[in-house]
């Protein structure tokens, strides 16, 4: 079962350069509904892990931030969200309960087995991920990571085969044409929102003795 509410502790804990809270039920959500748009409950997880950075990468380019805040890392097929990594890789990582009660991996696919809906998703959000679905969803995961190479910030940040590199923020936004300066007060308006919304999680958490563990 899925909890649409945040796991205690997570969004401040892992909190990403730049100033991105990545919080594990928004990724949970965002995955879950591009698994959804294709019409099947499984998708190749290299393909999951590019249209999430797609959409990621779209968001900062039209609003200055990103939709699921996770930090990506240059490798061999190309960008690559590297808690979502290892979420499908089942490690034991902050939020991995929460991915878990919805995904589960089989070979080289990921299947949705319990829709966390999409509470945490706004209707911007839902827009961009369902654009970049239909602009990919023909192509397999393969194809979309060949394309994912012609990113700038993943061709200077590569390093050769069987290497992982972490990709700045500031790298990508450079790529897309965006001045970090003009980001301070979006990121300082991130911050209250999770902060305000994370503490009242946690008070709810308190009131009724409900603990989340990884």
């Amino acid at each position: 079962m899925c909890y649409n509410v945040r796991e205690a502790g997570v969004i401040h804990e892992e909190r990403i350069k730049m100033g991105w809270y990545f919080d594990p039920n928004r990724v949970t959500q965002a995955a879950a509904f591009l698994v959804n748009c294709s019409g099947s409950k499984r998708m190749q997880y290299l393909k999951l892990l590019k249209l999430l950075y797609f959409a990621d990468r779209e968001s900062l380019r039209e609003k200055g931030y990103p939709i699921t805040g996770d930090e990506a890392y240059a490798m061999d097929y190309g960008p690559v969200l590297t808690r979502v990594y290892d979420y499908i890789k089942c490690e034991i990582r902050a939020g991995a309960g929460v991915w878990s009660r919805c995904f589960r991996t089989i070979g080289y696919d990921i299947e949705l087995v319990s829709d966390p809906g999409t509470g945490e998703l706004s209707k911007y959000d839902r827009r961009i991920l369902a654009t970049i679905h239909e602009t990919y969803k023909d192509r397999d995961g393969f194809d979309v990571s060949r394309l994912s190479h012609d990113f700038p910030e993943w061709t200077e940040m590569y390093k050769g085969e069987n290497t992982s590199t972490p990709i700045p923020v500031d790298r990508t936004l450079a790529a897309l044409g965006i001045e970090i300066q003009n980001l301070q007060e979006q990121i300082e308006k991130e911050r209250s929102y999770f902060q305000y919304f994370g503490n009242i999680d946690n008070e709810l958490d308190r009131q009724s003795g409900r603990v989340l563990s990884a």
